[in-house]
């Protein structure tokens, strides 16, 4: 197939014909036996072993022989070389894996050590612990959102007063706490979980103002720091003119549609000046009569239960559902006029303040601040200071923005 002519070929095995002998067969195997023990490159020629000569490890014939059949082979230094770029690809994918690895195990530490670091929520009151287990209730907590109370003005059992927090995880029951502040008490009431919020809608059925805030039903913890607002229940109504307040005169039984009482078999029955007017019952001192005049005193209005002193110490409750602004003494004609003065916020957001004056005494533990209940909570006892016989000297004034401004009222409020 080759010529002598011919430059020698590329390294290769070149393998005799079919009509080799024997002995050419033989050199063939043990060239391949060589080839694959020491792993080098090998040219062989041959066609008759009498003319063979060999040179190390390669056997050259040299005379060619035609019609030589030939069969490459890859070259042993090639195989070599892709075991070797097989063996570092190999190293290479195992330090990728080594690598994914390790920020896989950074990536988790990472972000355990970020939910372990959210604040914890805010514990107030006689609480016991976190409420959901420790790192759930802090990731719980640093996800909710929680909405004021609406309305926050309202009458007792009467308004609903929708409560809700949004909570998309909703692993712990929420209730909302409220806090009487008048009395101190405290009332829970839980809430619903229904479509990512935790609800309340219900009545109150106590008038006063409250204090209110979400907590975790369990431990009673509040879920933040966020604070609200106070929400009111009362059936005082200042939209209206005249104003509508409470019976302040009910610890005798009274009331606002029943003023009759009886005292020791002698009924009596409460009367103020404003609504005798024309009638036999008209002692004067109603709306702008008598010492009532001027923008801050035109609308105050007496009221007693006839000429003597046979109302003297009845006791006075507060008309408004607020707290205590001031009390102490002005002067009179007559002397010093004992007073009690109570403010309530309504709900346009104006204040109202109502005074009454003439008292005989205050009643104990009474201070500034102090929240009161409308037709509830005592404010003094009626009597004669600064005054010529027993009565209640009554009048409310719109003090918002500094404004001093006597304004119309009845007792009336139901």
């Amino acid at each position: 197939m080759y010529g002598n002519k011919h430059k020698r070929p590329p390294p290769h095995f070149c393998l005799a014909d079919k009509h080799a002998g024997i002995w050419t067969k033989f050199i063939v195997a043990y060239s391949i036996s060589s080839i694959l023990h020491r792993q080098q490159v090998i040219t062989l020629y041959s066609s008759r072993p009498r003319k063979l000569e060999t040179n190390g490890n390669k056997f050259i014939h040299q005379e060619r022989v035609p019609n030589i059949v030939c069969i490459l082979v890859k070259n042993i230094s090639l195989k070599k070389k892709v075991k070797k770029n097989q063996k570092k690809m190999k190293n290479f994918v195992m330090f990728l894996l080594v690598i994914v690895l390790l920020f896989t195990m950074v990536s988790c530490q990472k972000d355990q050590d970020t939910i372990s670091s959210e604040p914890a929520p805010q514990i107030s009151g006689d609480v016991k612990t976190s409420d959901p287990g420790e790192s759930g209730a802090q990731l719980k907590a640093s996800v909710m959102m929680e909405y004021p109370v609406s309305p926050r003005f309202g009458r007792p059992n009467s308004t609903s007063y929708l409560f809700k927090v949004y909570d998309p995880i909703g692993i712990s029951a929420l209730s909302v706490k409220l806090y009487d502040k008048a009395t101190g008490n405290i009332i829970y009431f839980s809430l619903s979980y229904v479509g990512s919020y935790w609800t309340l809608s219900t009545q109150i059925s106590t008038t006063g103002w409250f204090d209110y805030r979400y907590v975790y039903t369990s431990s009673h913890a509040n879920i933040s720091t966020t604070t609200y607002a106070p929400l009111c229940t009362t059936r005082n109504t200042f939209t209206t003119c005249p104003s509508l307040i409470s019976w302040p005169f009910g610890a005798d039984g009274s009331s606002w549609t029943n003023r009759t009482v009886d005292i020791n078999g002698n009924y009596q029955t409460w009367r103020g000046g404003e609504e005798t007017k024309g009638t036999q019952y008209h002692y004067g001192y109603g709306w702008n009569e008598g010492t009532h005049m001027g923008s801050n005193e035109c609308y105050a209005d007496d009221w007693n239960r006839g000429t003597g002193s046979q109302d003297l110490g009845a006791i006075l409750r507060s008309p408004l559902d607020g707290y205590i602004a001031n009390f102490g003494t002005y002067n009179t004609s007559l002397g010093q006029s004992k007073y009690v003065a109570i403010v309530q916020e309504s709900s346009d957001g104006n204040l109202y303040r109502f005074y009454v004056g003439h008292l005989q005494n205050y009643p104990n533990g009474l201070y500034i601040g102090k929240y009161m209940r409308a037709g509830i909570d005592q404010i003094g006892n009626l009597g004669a200071s600064g005054a010529s016989s027993p009565h209640a000297h009554t009048n409310m004034r719109k003090v918002t923005n500094g404004a001093n401004t006597s304004v119309p009222f009845y007792f009336s409020a139901q």
